[in-house]
């Protein structure tokens, strides 16, 4: 079974042909480097994962994102870098959504399978908000993503929920820019991105042996 993340599979969608195969090779033969690039973003997710978790104020995100800078500039290179991303990660939630309500359930992790491709389904947060299940991505890069990407990860979420049996509509699952201050929500079944999906699986089911 070839697996990939949905982020995997979002980028592949939205990359080049070059681009496809690069994103297939990171999978097929994962390094160090590609782990790394996973967990990037770890300490920013742990923190807001504990600020709703304990009903913390959203001056201890403040906080948390100083004593993160603190770290990054006693570092250099790349552990620098990543701290300082990460800080910047959580003054981002902050400012942009520090000031919402949601109670966390336990991690989520669904699949999806399409052929001989399997999807792996990670929302960063499970949550409830006012008496409905809410599946979270969250978006720490500069960057503003292709406008696919959210798309393609809030109807794989919405996908993997239903499939799982989760009662969750697809407005409940939600893409958040926090560098922008941007929710993007679901819209449930999408027959045409839902077979753009299924054509790029097998397409990389093509692939994969000649990667």
């Amino acid at each position: 079974m070839i697996r990939l993340s949905m982020k995997g599979m979002a980028k592949y969608v939205t990359s080049g042909s070059a681009g496809q195969r690069k994103v297939l090779r990171d999978f097929k033969y994962p390094d160090p480097e590609g782990h790394a690039q996973i967990v990037y973003y770890s300490e920013a997710r742990s923190v807001i994962v504990a600020f709703h978790r304990c009903r913390l104020d959203r001056e201890w995100l403040r906080e948390q994102a100083d004593r993160l800078q603190g770290l990054g500039m006693g570092n250099t290179g790349r552990a620098q870098a990543r701290l300082l991303h990460n800080a910047r990660a959580i003054r981002s939630y902050e400012r942009a959504f520090g000031g919402q309500t949601l109670v966390l359930n336990d991690d989520l992790s669904l699949t999806l399978v399409f052929g001989d491709v399997e999807v792996t389904v990670t929302p960063d947060l499970f949550a409830e908000d006012r008496s409905r299940r809410k599946l979270i991505k969250l978006d720490f890069a500069k960057e503003k993503p292709d406008d696919r990407v959210p798309k393609i990860i809030t109807q794989l979420m919405y996908q993997g929920a239903t499939q799982a049996g989760l009662d969750v509509r697809g407005s409940d699952c939600l893409y958040l820019e926090c560098g922008h201050g941007v929710t993007h929500k679901g819209t449930g079944v999408r027959s045409r991105l839902n077979a753009e999906i299924e054509a790029a699986c097998a397409n990389i089911a093509a692939l994969w042996p000649s990667i």
